[in-house]
């Protein structure tokens, strides 16, 4: 190991600091940040296009709709407290669609949302323009 004097060791230092800070940080990532900052990841494949939805689970209306394109990821965080003088909607709301596997990105759309206690975000897998059609149903067996 090199001693504190020698040239190396101030590099050694700086490279293990980006090293166990690099995984510290929590990303845009599918399954969230692992983190309990209210961020969500969803992401969108040909194989599994994705629609997510924001409700009010109080009056069960939905409040915004938003059908992430193949090969986009849709990006969510909550800012609850934001306008704690709106008793509907004092939560904040912002979004963003990046590439898939962007990790880090401003969240530049915004709306008003309600707290963490009534809303609910739901996610739909869409049906793919080329999936095989389903199965007919089995014609009853006769007795």
């Amino acid at each position: 190991m090199p001693s504190p004097t020698t040239p190396s060791f101030p590099l050694l230092v700086s490279v293990a600091a980006a090293a166990f800070l690099g995984g510290c940080i929590p990303g845009y990532r599918p399954g969230g940040s692992q983190a309990s900052d209210e961020t969500f990841t969803y992401p969108s494949t040909t194989q599994n296009p994705i629609t997510v939805r924001l409700l009010d689970w109080t009056t069960n209306t939905t409040l915004w709709t938003m059908e992430v394109p193949p090969g986009k990821e849709l990006v969510i965080k909550f800012y609850d407290d934001h306008d704690t003088k709106n008793v509907n909607r004092p939560a904040l709301m912002r979004w963003e669609i990046f590439d898939l596997g962007w990790e880090f990105g401003e969240l530049h759309n915004a709306m008003p949302a309600p707290d963490a206690a009534h809303r609910r975000v739901d996610t739909e897998f869409r049906r793919h323009p080329a999936a095989a059609p389903p199965p007919e149903p089995a014609a009853p067996t006769k007795k």
